[in-house]
């Protein structure tokens, strides 16, 4: 592969080694993750305050990623990369003020809007199923949350950058330091002002979001510029990228907002489930997935540039080749030990049995999707390598309408997990589809090596579920489940003999992902 220019210039360092760091740190970020949807779980369990912060959150996470967060990134990193290709700096720069000072301007805007309006969005869109005093309670959170988009704005448009020039630590120290406060704001804050508290640690972590960042920006040489030339030839091809990307985006959050709204119908207990059981998805979703997706998309994006096409289809194979053999097992461990592990993670003070039951029956159908989730992770930033928003908004628009529909009408067929089986159901097609598009504009992905490694994974992992199974009968009749320790060795060792298993079982079916992840993490000492 050729060498990239930020490579050069900004200290070697590759993909498998980059991976490395942020594997490892999205490992931490998602165990914090955790503890602090534990802490949560502990202190208000699947009550009305829960719930009502729950669909809160969802008018703010609407404007951080439509404007500063994922949509933003996309847009921004292909072109600030050509930048730096032909190293142009000033205009690198000048680029990203711009930028930011647009988004942050649009960021204001949005916010002012949403507080004005919160009561009308809650009762009709956000949360229609509430009784009147949730509703109220979900607007005072949805105005008090406003803030945290606008604290994150600029750590968003900085955690860009640092991935452009492929500086990935402090990237995720940040995430760190936000769970951390929120985690503080529910354990400290939280018996003493209720739900606020746990607000206040929200905002507090995001107000700490930019400075763990300035040692990176300082390492870029990054240097602000105060334009607002929203004309310069950088910042409208930034705008041609964002704007289907930001249809994207809301194709995204308008599953999430249509997946509260009709789970509020059914009540608290539904919001929160629903809410828990995407949270712990989102563990093996960030460490599969999206970590290795956020390391990929520079490289493929500079291949791109360079328009080095058979190692750029080389590379998305064999990250999806990659990733199917992690997530396969994964997805297949999670199903059989949902039980344990939920009881572990959160049965505790106001997390009750039926709260349990309820989480896992969501946790289920979540975790039937996410090999595809995991996958679309990699599809997604290889269209946005290829400066090419609108097919996964076109693709993504669809998917959510079909959500919708599905969901609606499971929710009166099997309740609410009806919601989430429609959720992995929809995004499932979603990534079929992008495979096949993706296939056609590069002519040929390797798709016969990707489905015969899948089915390889996949039988693998369908043997491992039942052995795992099979072991957790056999370790409840042993190992003393009832205390945290002994939870936790039940399924520390499940766990393990699951993944050894795994392995055991694809070398004897000759699978090639082992000695794939292997010559990934070699190829920094050959270079």
């Amino acid at each position: 592969m050729a060498e990239d220019i930020a490579d050069r210039r900004y200290g070697r360092s590759g993909m498998a080694q980059n991976a490395l760091i942020v594997m490892a740190m999205t490992v931490l970020s998602g165990l914090l993750g955790l503890l602090r949807e534990s802490v949560i779980a502990h202190q208000f369990g699947t009550g009305d305050d829960y719930a009502a912060y729950v669909a809160a959150f969802r008018l703010p996470d609407v404007i951080y990623l439509l404007v500063i967060g994922g949509a933003l990134g996309s847009a921004f990193i292909p072109v600030f990369t050509a930048y730096l290709v032909r190293r142009d700096d000033a205009g690198a720069w000048r680029l990203a003020s711009t930028v930011l000072n647009l988004a942050l301007l649009v960021a204001l805007v949005l916010a002012g809007l949403v507080f004005f309006l919160a009561p009308y969005l809650v009762r009709w869109v956000i949360a229609p199923g509430y009784p009147e005093d949730q509703q109220t309670l979900t607007v005072r959170l949805t105005r008090l949350l406003l803030l945290q988009p606008v604290l994150l704005g600029i750590g968003g448009l900085a955690m860009a950058v640092l991935n452009a020039f492929r500086r990935f630590l402090l990237t995720s120290l940040a995430p760190l330091v936000y769970n951390l406060s929120i985690i503080a704001g529910a354990a400290f804050l939280g018996p003493r002002w209720g739900i606020d508290g746990l607000v206040a640690g929200v905002l507090v972590g995001a107000a700490l979001y930019l400075p763990v960042l300035l040692p990176g920006l300082g390492l870029c040489r990054v240097r602000y510029v105060f334009s607002w030339d929203w004309r310069e030839e950088g910042v409208r091809e930034v705008g041609r990228l964002l704007l289907p990307r930001i249809l994207g985006q809301m194709a995204f959050q308008v599953n999430f907002v249509a997946i509260t709204a009709l789970a509020s119908f059914p009540g608290s207990l539904a919001v929160t489930a629903i809410h828990y059981a995407y949270r712990l998805l989102g563990f093996p979703l960030a460490i599969l997935g999206v970590s290795l997706g956020t390391v990929v998309f520079p490289t493929l994006a500079a291949l791109s540039n360079r328009e080095e096409w058979e190692e750029f289809r080389r590379t998305l194979s064999r990250m999806v080749r990659v990733v199917l053999f992690l997530a396969l097992p994964a997805a297949a461990i999670l199903l059989v030990l949902r039980f344990p592990l939920i009881r572990f993670l959160f049965e505790r003070g106001e997390f009750a049995p039926e709260s349990t039951l309820a989480t896992a029956q969501a946790f289920f159908f979540f975790a039937l999707g996410l090999p595809a989730a995991c996958v679309t992770e990699i599809l997604l930033r290889a269209f946005y390598a290829l400066h090419d928003t609108r097919t996964p908004v076109v693709v993504g628009m669809a998917v959510v309408a079909l959500n919708v529909a599905l969901g609606a009408g499971l929710l009166q067929v099997i309740g609410f997990t009806g919601l989430a089986l429609s959720f992995s159901f929809t995004n499932s097609l979603e990534t079929a589809a992008l495979l096949y598009l993706l296939r056609r504009r590069l002519r040929q992905v390797e798709g016969r090596a990707i489905l015969r490694s899948g089915l390889r994974s996949l039988a693998a992992a369908l043997l491992t579920a039942g052995a795992t199974a099979f072991f957790l009968w056999g370790s409840e009749q042993i190992i003393p489940t009832t205390g945290v320790a002994g939870q936790a060795l039940s399924l520390g060792l499940l766990a393990g003999l699951g993944a050894g298993l795994y392995l055991a079982l694809a070398t004897l079916l000759r699978s090639s992902e082992p000695d794939e992840a292997w010559a990934l993490l070699r190829r920094r000492f050959k270079s």
